[in-house]
């Protein structure tokens, strides 16, 4: 049997760093019943058996960045808990993952790998296995064959970053503990619609509200897509619980809309009396704001100051090269001129017992000066 990768996108709904120094992502890695990019469906209970070995074994599967085996550092933590369960409409894998944030930069990737995690730059799920059993079946909507996955050997799960399904979700990164500490939500990078549009926040939410399945079939998940935070101590289930709307439905499709993002810039930035947020978290939406501003062609404003600031400074070093550069060469210049007074020293004396006027005598300094003396008598000079 052959081992093969598969990945799967997901979502972040929260995010934490425990005291403790370990991270715990909670991801679908795997989702079944449907077809993914691979032409694979996997079928439910799938990994029963496979877990069911893991679990005899007393060893934990192990969370490895994009498939790198090879390299120690890849291997960013461990799953701490994986089942087959159904989450938000959802049924897969879903796996607890403990990332190993105490070692240093050196010896792991883990604290990189998690904050990609936080920023939401790092967005889909990836596993290795081993196909043991699969049937040939009928991808109802295109009538194409499909690999019906009946029993896969996990050998590894963890975050990369392209992958093949797009419906697993992230659900939950947290400490040990599971206290949420952020409610930043990852960057969705999603389509923009004009710069002409007309932003209307409450008309926005009250219509991605309808489109996440309304009061009956509320999908969190789906919901938090068009905002940029939510409350890690609310209810995912309220509207209360989201801020910083920044999309709204057009045309069926979740859009980002340009005005609500200076909108939301705007008060990043202390309009209409601030983000009564964690400043973290408000650093984590500036970063995702930065990258619609680069989807749009634009520069955000924070960022643009520090542009500006960058240029400033440059300035300042250039002009203080140039003083630097000016002062070397005139104390060279000084240099020079206590050299030349050396070798210009002369004592002649006129050898009067002889009368010979012509005759002088030149005095050479005992030994010549060493490179050493020269500098000593050029800072002096400089003083």
């Amino acid at each position: 049997m052959k081992i093969e990768h598969k990945n799967l996108t997901f979502e972040l709904h929260s995010l934490t760093r425990g005291p403790d120094k370990k991270g715990i992502a909670k991801m679908f890695v795997a989702v079944t019943s449907n077809v993914d990019d691979y032409g694979d469906r996997i079928v439910p209970g799938a990994f029963t058996k496979s877990l069911t070995e893991w679990k005899a074994s007393g060893r934990p599967i192990p969370v490895i960045y994009s498939h790198q085996w090879n390299d120690p550092r890849a291997h960013v933590g461990q799953v701490i808990d994986a089942q087959e369960t159904t989450v938000n409409g959802k049924t897969g894998l879903l796996t607890t993952q403990q990332y190993d944030l105490d070692l240093p930069p050196e010896q792991s990737y883990a604290q990189q790998v998690f904050h990609l995690l936080e920023t939401g730059r790092l967005t889909q799920a990836s596993i290795g296995y081993m196909v043991k059993a699969y049937d040939i079946g009928v991808d109802e909507e295109s009538g194409q064959p499909i690999r019906e996955l009946q029993d896969i050997d996990l050998i590894e799960v963890g975050p990369t970053l392209l992958g093949a399904n797009r419906e697993t979700e992230l659900l939950e990164v947290a400490s040990a503990e599971g206290k949420a500490a952020s409610g930043a939500l990852p960057y969705q990078d999603l389509p923009l619609a004009s710069k002409d549009l007309a932003w209307d926040g409450q008309g926005a939410a009250s219509r991605m509200w309808d489109w996440a399945g309304g009061d009956k079939n509320f999908d969190p998940a789906k919901y938090a897509k068009g905002f940029l935070w939510r409350d890690p101590s609310g209810d995912p289930e309220t509207r209360g619980a989201y801020r910083f709307p920044i999309a709204d439905v057009i045309g069926g499709k979740l859009m980002a809309v340009p005005r609500a993002i200076y909108a939301a810039a705007a008060v990043l930035q202390g309009a209409h009396g601030g983000a009564s947020i964690p400043e973290a978290d408000q650093a984590r939406l500036k970063e995702h704001l930065s990258l619609y501003y680069a989807k749009m062609g634009e520069t955000a404003p924070w960022d643009a100051k520090a542009m500006e600031a960058g240029v400033k400074v440059g300035r300042m070093l250039s002009q203080q090269n140039i003083d630097t550069l000016q002062g070397a060469v005139e104390m060279l210049r000084k240099g020079t001129d206590a050299v030349q007074g050396m070798l210009d020293q002369v004592d002649a004396t006129v050898d009067t017992s002889s009368g010979d006027a012509s005759a002088t005598t030149v005095s050479q300094p005992a030994t010549a000066p060493t490179g050493a003396d020269l500098w000593a008598m050029i800072e002096l000079d400089s003083l």
